[in-house]
Protein backbone atom coordinates (compact mmCIF):
# COMPACT_ATOMS: atom_id res chain seq x y z
CA UNK A 1 0.00 0.00 0.00
CA UNK A 2 2.81 2.25 0.75
CA UNK A 3 4.29 2.15 -2.46
CA UNK A 4 0.76 2.46 -4.45
CA UNK A 5 0.58 5.54 -2.97
CA UNK A 6 3.99 6.88 -3.50
CA UNK A 7 3.27 6.37 -7.40
CA UNK A 8 -0.05 7.60 -6.93
CA UNK A 9 1.35 11.55 -5.75
CA UNK A 10 4.62 11.03 -7.65
CA UNK A 11 2.55 10.42 -10.87
CA UNK A 12 0.63 13.89 -9.72
CA UNK A 13 3.76 15.77 -9.40
CA UNK A 14 4.61 15.16 -5.36
CA UNK A 15 7.58 14.36 -4.37
CA UNK A 16 7.59 11.80 -1.85
CA UNK A 17 9.59 9.91 0.19
CA UNK A 18 8.60 6.63 2.24
CA UNK A 19 9.31 5.06 5.74
CA UNK A 20 8.03 1.79 6.92
CA UNK A 21 8.20 3.06 10.59
CA UNK A 22 8.26 6.44 12.46
CA UNK A 23 11.20 5.96 13.78
CA UNK A 24 12.72 6.03 10.22
CA UNK A 25 11.21 9.18 9.35
CA UNK A 26 12.63 10.55 12.57
CA UNK A 27 16.18 9.46 11.86
CA UNK A 28 15.70 10.81 8.30
CA UNK A 29 15.01 14.03 9.44
CA UNK A 30 11.96 13.68 7.11
CA UNK A 31 9.92 16.12 8.73
CA UNK A 32 12.15 18.67 8.67
CA UNK A 33 11.75 18.48 4.63
CA UNK A 34 8.22 17.47 4.49
CA UNK A 35 5.20 19.99 3.75
CA UNK A 36 2.32 17.42 4.29
CA UNK A 37 2.88 13.64 5.58
CA UNK A 38 0.75 10.55 4.94
CA UNK A 39 0.82 8.37 7.82
CA UNK A 40 -0.95 4.84 8.80
CA UNK A 41 -2.72 5.29 12.60
CA UNK A 42 -0.90 1.65 13.17
CA UNK A 43 2.60 1.70 12.28
CA UNK A 44 5.09 -0.72 13.75
CA UNK A 45 6.23 0.86 16.94
CA UNK A 46 5.46 4.74 17.11
CA UNK A 47 1.83 4.60 16.11
CA UNK A 48 0.93 7.56 12.90
CA UNK A 49 -1.08 9.49 16.06
CA UNK A 50 2.14 9.66 18.49
CA UNK A 51 3.93 10.81 15.85
CA UNK A 52 1.74 13.38 14.95
CA UNK A 53 1.62 14.43 18.24
CA UNK A 54 5.39 14.03 19.15
CA UNK A 55 5.78 16.40 15.96
CA UNK A 56 3.86 18.98 17.63
CA UNK A 57 4.70 18.75 20.90
CA UNK A 58 8.04 19.66 19.10
CA UNK A 59 6.53 22.40 17.97
CA UNK A 60 6.23 20.91 14.06
CA UNK A 61 3.14 21.06 13.45
CA UNK A 62 2.44 19.22 9.20
CA UNK A 63 -0.22 19.13 7.19
CA UNK A 64 -1.67 15.22 8.27
CA UNK A 65 -3.28 12.80 6.83
CA UNK A 66 -4.07 9.75 8.43
CA UNK A 67 -5.01 6.28 6.87
CA UNK A 68 -6.36 2.64 8.05
CA UNK A 69 -8.02 -0.61 7.51
CA UNK A 70 -9.99 -0.02 10.75
CA UNK A 71 -13.10 2.20 10.22
CA UNK A 72 -13.40 1.54 14.72
CA UNK A 73 -9.47 3.02 15.16
CA UNK A 74 -10.97 5.96 13.06
CA UNK A 75 -14.12 6.70 14.76
CA UNK A 76 -11.88 5.98 18.39
CA UNK A 77 -9.13 8.76 17.73
CA UNK A 78 -9.23 12.24 17.07
CA UNK A 79 -8.61 12.39 13.67
CA UNK A 80 -11.76 11.47 11.82
CA UNK A 81 -11.93 14.49 9.40
CA UNK A 82 -8.22 14.02 8.72
CA UNK A 83 -8.16 10.02 8.25
CA UNK A 84 -9.22 7.92 5.17
CA UNK A 85 -10.28 3.74 5.29
CA UNK A 86 -8.75 1.72 3.20
CA UNK A 87 -9.38 0.69 0.66
CA UNK A 88 -10.02 4.01 -1.32
CA UNK A 89 -10.44 5.11 -4.75
CA UNK A 90 -6.67 6.56 -5.61
CA UNK A 91 -8.38 9.89 -6.68
CA UNK A 92 -10.17 10.49 -3.19
CA UNK A 93 -6.65 9.68 -1.62
CA UNK A 94 -4.76 12.81 -4.20
CA UNK A 95 -7.45 15.04 -3.45
CA UNK A 96 -7.36 14.35 0.36
CA UNK A 97 -3.41 15.04 0.24
CA UNK A 98 -4.09 18.22 -1.89
CA UNK A 99 -6.67 19.17 0.66
CA UNK A 100 -4.20 18.77 3.79
CA UNK A 101 -1.29 20.31 1.98
CA UNK A 102 -3.18 23.37 0.94
CA UNK A 103 -3.94 23.90 4.73
CA UNK A 104 -0.34 24.54 6.08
Amino acid sequence: MRQAMRRLLEAEGFATEVFASAEALLAAGAAERARCLVLDLQLPGMSGVELDRRLRDDGRELPTLFVTGREDLRRNLRVFDRCLVKPFPGEVFIEAVRANAAHK
